[in-house]
């Protein structure tokens, strides 16, 4: 007689359509639910929702106390009132849907971990960033998750190094998953692309898709696409993405204010959150990834192989080490406009180049980044933990 499925429950800090959300939708949607039963908890309702509970998960609205900035005395409070409030609700939601397992899937949700503890139920912590400042909360956020987690999964070595120093022990190297399934008939879905934004045949797509913050360095971005403008390389850039929350509005009319000065509003489009990612990649020359500060991984460099686009990354971190420069893709100095300039220039004036990057990089996506493949790995590490028997004293 085959056991019930057991339930999971994953913890998620938005309900947006960003690298770490899709991370987890992909996780949902390749999970073998005749053997675990996805419980999602998310803040509130957002684009996310629809395709969760569409690969068969069960949402579940909580606002759990999330780490942000601790600027003063009154938000250490507050952060730690909340901590304690949510660290209860969790408890209580453990019980009350008889969860087997915590699966935190950020480093911003502190909760996670505590309340399985004291539940008596194994967790699990999924890294995806890598966070540097302010450097006391920093390190003592990864003592913690080190202390805490039953096991860690990181998504590239680099995170694991920067975040905990090592690999092994508690911590599985797990990259993110690609659902191939998102880029079927991706030729007719393309064809529209220029269409549906008002794109002239004539010029060249740069493409970026990214939350509209300060380490995602849109700015520099902006900045190249006006050295581009200069020389006399017509393209368009587009920026698929929006603020998270209202704290960043200044950012973003920050980049618009650059976009007027410089007479770029024709060639920089700023589409907001868009459904349809994988068309635009398909549409798209080259896309950028320009992150400014350490980045985990960058899932849009496997999803732009897969929709056969040339990528360029900053040269740190992740991107460093998904992307072999001039074999996979293309480095740029991060935070500097004239090299991402030049980067992009090269490509746009090499259209066999951007093929055999292009097709180079999809070889990978097939392999590292298979989604099947990886959410099995990660399935593994669950049935470590859910296994009859086990004690802690067994890791």
């Amino acid at each position: 007689m085959e056991s019930e499925p057991k339930r999971i429950l994953f913890l998620n800090s938005r309900s947006e359509y960003g690298g770490a959300d899709m991370g987890l939708l992909t996780i949902v949607q390749n999970l073998d639910q005749r053997r675990f039963t996805p419980l999602v908890v998310l803040p509130h309702p957002g684009p996310l929702v629809g395709e969760l509970e569409a690969a068969g998960a069960r949402v579940i609205y909580l606002d759990l106390c999330r780490l942000e900035r601790l600027a003063s005395p009154r938000d250490i409070w507050e952060f730690g009132r909340r901590f304690v409030s949510s660290t209860i609700q969790l408890m209580r939601l453990i019980r009350r849907e008889h969860a087997a397992l915590v699966y935190t899937n950020s480093s911003a949700i502190p909760v996670g971990a505590l309340a399985a503890r004291l539940s008596g139920i194994p967790n699990v912590w999924h890294i995806r960033e890598i966070w540097t400042s302010p450097r006391w909360l920093t390190r003592a956020l990864y003592r913690y998750i080190a202390l805490m987690a039953d096991r860690i999964i990181t998504i590239t070595y680099a995170v694991a190094v920067a975040n905990f120093r090592d690999v092994g022990g508690k911590i599985r190297v797990i990259y993110d998953g690609v659902d191939r399934r998102r880029f079927k008939n991706l030729a007719a879905r393309a064809a529209g692309v220029r269409q549906q934004y008002g794109l002239k045949e004539s010029w060249p797509i740069v493409t970026s898709v990214a939350r509209m913050v300060p380490q995602k360095g849109l700015d520099t971005l902006v900045e190249a696409a006006h050295r581009l403008n200069e020389a006399g390389i017509r393209a368009y850039f587009c920026l698929a993405g929006d603020i998270p929350r209202t704290m960043y509005q200044s950012y973003k009319d920050e980049l618009r204010r650059r976009i007027a000065a410089y007479h770029l509003e024709d060639s920089v489009r700023l589409l907001g959150w868009i459904e349809d990612v994988p068309a635009l990649l398909a549409a798209s020359d080259v896309v950028v990834l320009a992150s400014a500060g350490p980045e985990g991984a960058g899932l849009i460099i496997p999803e732009a192989w897969l929709a056969g686009a040339p990528v360029v990354v900053p040269n740190h971190s992740g991107p460093l080490e998904l992307v072999r420069h001039g074999e996979t893709g293309l480095h740029f100095r991060a935070g500097d406009p004239d090299d991402l300039a030049a980067q992009i220039g090269v490509l746009l004036a090499d259209a066999e180049l951007r093929s055999r990057l292009a097709q180079a990089g999809r070889q990978v996506a097939l392999t590292r980044h298979d989604a099947q493949a990886n959410t099995a790995r990660l399935e593994s590490v669950l049935d470590e933990l859910l296994r009859p028997g086990r004690m802690p004293a067994d890791d």
